[in-house]
């Protein structure tokens, strides 16, 4: 009896042992079992991140290769664009040298046209200062007036033509421009039939005084024509 109870103690015993030993090993297994999932999954997670790294790596590459196939282009383009803005100046530095001609000719012709007026109205002085001094010369023989109406224009007035009336007035108005422009009468009053005569005559010699005197003498013929013909 003692025997059997010491056996199934033993064997009771045995048994806890194994149980034991049993979870012990599911313990270890499921540990193990763990450990490896794990790993898996670390090697999985390596093996994911190696994949992009070599993908942004391999990105790169070609980034890097599009980048160096673009520089020879890039130094073309530069380099077409260095011509151009050298063209470009080139062409600002001759439109600038052809205004810059064209203002110093145009201040060549304006000098010039000032220095053709001043000699212009240089010569207008020296004729004026003629003319005046040739009439001056008729003024008081001929009991003339002389009115300036404006510039190379001058009015002759003459009194004591007429001897019945000596009073009434007797004028023609000449226009005395510089040379080699015509004299010519805007006006005459009254109208004498030799006039055109006597101008083509002022053209040719340009002397003032005789056509003056000769003025006088047309209006003193018209204005005492009566006069004769009763004598």
């Amino acid at each position: 009896m003692d025997f059997d109870k010491r056996l199934e103690e033993v064997r009771s015993l045995l048994a806890e042992s194994t149980r034991r030993v049993d979870a012990q090993v599911s313990q270890e297994q499921d540990k193990q079992n763990a450990a490896q999932l794990a790993l898996h999954d670390f090697i999985h997670d390596q093996q994911s991140q190696q994949t992009a790294l070599q993908s942004a790596i391999e990105q790169t590459k070609l980034e890097i290769a599009a980048y160096e196939a673009r520089i020879p282009e890039a130094e073309q383009e530069r380099q077409q664009l260095t011509e151009a803005i050298d063209h470009m100046r080139r062409e600002i530095a001759t439109v600038r040298a052809k205004r810059t001609g064209t203002r110093l000719e145009r201040v060549k012709q304006k000098v010039a046209q000032a220095r053709g007026a001043a000699t212009e109205n240089q010569v207008r002085i020296s004729q004026r200062q003629d003319v005046s001094a040739q009439a001056m010369a008729c003024r008081d023989a001929l009991k003339l007036d002389i009115i300036t109406m404006e510039d190379d224009v001058l009015k002759f007035e003459f009194t004591c033509v007429h001897e019945d009336n000596p009073s009434e007035a007797y004028y023609f108005i000449l226009c005395t421009p510089p040379k080699p422009e015509p004299y010519t009468v805007r006006e005459c009053v009254p109208s004498v039939p030799d006039l055109p005569d006597l101008l083509q005559a002022l053209n040719e010699t340009r002397d003032i005084y005789q056509f003056i005197r000769s003025m006088w003498k047309a209006f003193y013929m018209f204005a005492n024509k009566k006069r004769q013909v009763l004598a």
